[in-house]
Parts: structure tokens; C-alpha cells; sequence
């Protein structure tokens, strides 16, 4: 049956390939933004695990605290065999250093999972890109050369 499908045909003027070139290059640089923030997520996950991979078995280890607005405190670490994690809801958990290292890591899989796949939209983006430009600009060149002869 897949070879009985119909094939429709679709006009666009000029004005309505090039308002699609136009949507897809929003949607490709909005695709690219997300992206980029995905991958400041990914450096920020990776600097925790590096943090708590510093402090783990270490006892009167002294650090400083950020506490925002470029404020913070020294403190010393009576003991890092529970870190403090943040679940949904706001709840605070403890996890041993290896069970935190385990949820950053497999936070930062799903990250990559995402970035892929906004790859893909990306790339799928360009080719629209690529192929509405590659029409409007035989389009444009069979119009200048009916003009041409026409004169």
C-alpha cells in the first residue's frame, strides 16, 4: 500500500519561501541558544562532581562558601561523607559521595541526550534552510532570464 500514495503538489510564492527561510533561521538560532545553555548545564554539573570528588573522606578542610551577590564565608568541612542534595519540592537529601557523583553523572547523560537531539532539529533546520534558498534562487534565476528574453 505504501507505493499507492499520492503525491500532492504545493505552490508557495517568493513571499511565502522566503517568511519559511526566515521561521526556520529564528527556530535554528532559538534550537542553538538552547543548546548553548545546555552546555553551561553540563560544565556546571561537571564542576560538581569535581567538587565533590575534592572534598570526599577529607575532614577540617577549609573553603570558602558563596552565598550569592558575591558574598561569602569560610567554613570548614567537619565531614563530607553525606552531601546535601536538592530534590524536587525543595526537599533537602543526603547522599553519600559516591550516590551524588551517580545522580550528577546521570543528570549530565540525559543533558547530552537533549543536545542531540537538538542537533538533529538543528540540522534538520539548516537542510530546510538549504534547500527553500537553493528553490528561490533558481526560481529568481529563471525569472531574470524570462525578463531578459522578454525584452
Amino acid at each position: 500500500m505504501l507505493g499507492n500514495e499520492k503525491k500532492e503538489e504545493v505552490s508557495l510564492t517568493g513571499n511565502q519561501m522566503a517568511e519559511i527561510v526566515k521561521q526556520e533561521k529564528l527556530k535554528a538560532k532559538e534550537l542553538s541558544r538552547q543548546a548553548s545553555q545546555m552546555h553551561a548545564i553540563i560544565n556546571e554539573i561537571n564542576g560538581s562532581i569535581q567538587a565533590v570528588k575534592a572534598v570526599q573522606g577529607k575532614k577540617g578542610l577549609q573553603i570558602i562558601v558563596p552565598l550569592g551577590a558575591g558574598i561569602s564565608l569560610d567554613a570548614i568541612i567537619e565531614s563530607a561523607e553525606k552531601i546535601k542534595t536538592t530534590i524536587p519540592g525543595n526537599i533537602i537529601v543526603e547522599k553519600t559521595p559516591k550516590e551524588a557523583i551517580e545522580m550528577l553523572e546521570s543528570q549530565a547523560t540525559a543533558v547530552k541526550k537533549e543536545i542531540e537531539l537538538l542537533k538533529g532539529e538543528i540540522l534538520q533546520a539548516s537542510n530546510k534552510i538549504r534547500e527553500f534558498s537553493k528553490v528561490m534562487k533558481l526560481a529568481q534565476s529563471q525569472f531574470s532570464r524570462q525578463n531578459a528574453q522578454s525584452k
